[in-house]
């Protein structure tokens, strides 16, 4: 949700005389000036109903340029936008009943519905589809941090246990309104980790149906090593293929691809070379006074996590719903791939 419409619902929670419960989701790397980020109310980075009322007197050409300005050390509107809502539910906290969640980066399902599900590939499940289908030859990271990784129905009976957490106290003795839903004191996976266990299994167990270039490449330490091996392994074979394309009067297809994975890479650069950790203390005070049966329904503790059969089960649901490719092309995809 955006800080307008933030502000929006926030009147409007302030108006109904039997509200219960408002949910702000917000992430759990949008203040990323932080080292530690901890279950409290942080500051925003400007005052939020001012930056609205600037955005909505600008064109879009001087919000362009106000944009670059605002963002300063923010990598994209997308963390300063989630700072700011903060910000606006900040004030809110002790005056209605709220809780802040923060989520870190949302993964596939672990179990439910289906071990492996998503829908979308935004995210994680995009870069392991390009690498398949060997698409993606480089990437720009420090192969000894690892990023805070949640599985999607995780997060959702997170979000479950602490709305339910929040209302079973007293209104005047509600410890908690922040919860940081994060993973990272429980299991850590280095980008090595994801980069290699994925390629092990695109090669070794679940290929996708016709890969474009033997799935390979590396990640690169500098972002000069980076740039040219994009360049070299990425720029121009793609121009070559979208030439001989023109040449026959058909569309484009790699160099479009290389657009959007280009983008994702410049959101990226700045969360790969930076290390966060988190503190989710009362998250894990919420579950810990769960009982056995609330646990086990609504689990969010994860305290055994098979890397390799969970990157198996991601690229099995990316075949069957996102590239519509049905189990039994596997066979074949794997004679594909020793081609």
């Amino acid at each position: 949700m955006n800080v307008r419409g933030t502000r929006s619902m926030l009147e409007m929670a302030k108006n109904m005389s039997h509200l219960q419960l408002f949910c702000h989701v917000s992430s759990a790397y949008c203040h990323v000036h932080e080292r530690i980020i901890y279950e409290k109310a942080y500051d925003p980075p400007a005052d939020p109903g001012k930056i609205v009322e600037i955005c909505e007197n600008l064109s879009e050409a001087d919000l362009s340029a106000f944009t670059h300005k605002i963002l300063d050390n923010y990598p994209n509107t997308y963390c300063f936008s989630k700072a700011l809502s903060e910000g606006l539910v900040n004030k809110e906290l002790n005056k209605l009943p709220i809780i802040l969640l923060r989520p870190s980066l949302v993964i596939p399902a672990l179990k439910d519905p289906i071990p492996g599900w998503t829908d979308t590939i935004n995210g994680s499940i995009g870069f392991q589809i390009a690498a398949g289908k060997g698409i993606l030859r480089t990437l720009y990271a420090d192969v000894t941090r690892y990023p805070d990784l949640i599985p999607v129905d995780i997060t959702v009976n997170a979000f479950i246990c602490a709305a339910y957490d929040f209302l079973r106290h007293p209104e005047n003795k509600r410890p908690r309104n922040i919860y940081n839903l994060t993973t990272s004191d429980q299991y850590k996976v280095s980008w090595y980790d994801i980069i290699y266990i994925g390629r092990d299994v695109i090669l070794n167990s679940i290929p996708l149906n016709w890969v474009v270039w033997y799935p390979g490449g590396s990640i690169k330490g500098t972002r000069f090593q980076h740039d040219c091996t994009f360049f070299i392994q990425h720029v121009l074979p793609s121009i070559i293929v979208d030439s001989i394309l023109w040449i026959f009067n058909r569309p484009p297809i790699l160099l479009p691809i290389y657009r959007r994975i280009q983008k994702g890479f410049e959101i990226l650069k700045f969360y790969n070379g930076k290390q966060w950790d988190f503190s989710n203390k009362e998250s894990r005070t919420a579950i810990d006074s769960l009982n056995l049966y609330e646990k086990q329904k609504y689990n969010f503790h994860i305290t055994k996590f098979d890397y390799k059969e969970y990157f198996r089960d991601c690229t099995l649901c990316a075949r069957r719903y996102i590239l519509k490719e049905s189990d039994e092309s596997i066979p074949r995809a794997r004679k594909h791939m020793k081609m």
